[in-house]
């Protein structure tokens, strides 16, 4: 039996021989493998580098691995992986104040108020949106962060957010807090940021008010009652004949 005879490779013209797919022509009697960072699905083909978001780990290759598909190759793989330049030997995780989104658009900020602390070293806390946790009552960050250094002054509040102003018809005497104060009964203020209870305006006299919302100025006694004392919560029946 005779072997089959191959045609003859030139060593100053690729045009002659055509290589297999994962593999280039270097001018040379053999095809080299495409390096890392590279793959070839076209026989005859050059070599392309891989782009954002896959990876390729080896040589030889005819085509990239996406980061957010299980691949053995790919060293203590987990979903939330990404590639950030073409040409990636491996995948990485999101820094610390960043979760994973899509292996097109990786890593986003968590928002101000929230945090992620590891940096890069374990992907499960790096996963989603969720993964941003809340800072503590009153705290805050910047975005992104890695933990929550700022301290939310009087006047304000944080619940997982920036530091807000109390709203109208709120304060808030206390540094740190998750929430402002009502006015209280007999008052009201139609500002925002009130740091004080005296910030709260009292109800005029001949007006009233005893909702728990008092942000608008209190509203007049109806005919035949009256509010003699400013702060009043409600307003008093006028004695007969008057």
């Amino acid at each position: 039996m005779f072997a089959e005879e191959r045609p003859a490779r030139p060593t100053n013209d690729s045009s002659q021989y055509t290589c297999p797919s994962n593999s280039r022509h270097t001018f040379v009697p053999d095809c080299t493998n495409c390096g890392v960072g590279k793959y070839n699905s076209e026989a005859g083909e050059a070599c392309s580098v891989c782009s954002a978001g896959k990876y390729n780990g080896g040589t030889g290759s005819s085509a990239c691995s996406d980061c957010s598909t299980s691949i053995e190759s790919c060293v203590d793989w987990e979903a939330g992986k990404f590639a950030t330049e073409q040409a990636s030997a491996s995948c990485s995780i999101c820094s610390s104040g960043k979760y994973y989104s899509s292996s097109t658009t990786p890593c986003i900020n968590c928002a101000a108020g929230k945090y992620i602390m590891v940096d890069g070293t374990d992907v499960a806390l790096h996963m989603s949106i969720n993964s941003c946790f809340d800072c503590d009552a009153g705290k805050t960050s910047t975005s992104p962060a890695s933990s929550c250094p700022i301290t939310c002054p009087t006047g304000t509040y944080a619940a997982g957010t920036p530091c807000l102003d109390c709203e109208a018809g709120k304060f808030n005497e206390n540094s740190q807090q998750e929430s402002c104060t009502y006015c209280g009964t007999g008052r009201y203020s139609n500002t925002t940021g009130n740091k004080v209870k005296s910030d709260c305006r009292n109800c005029d006299a001949g007006k009233a008010r005893s909702e728990e919302v008092r942000a608008s100025p209190c509203p007049a006694c109806p005919e035949g009652k009256s509010a003699r004392a400013p702060g009043l919560d409600y307003c008093r029946g006028c004695p007969a004949g008057t």
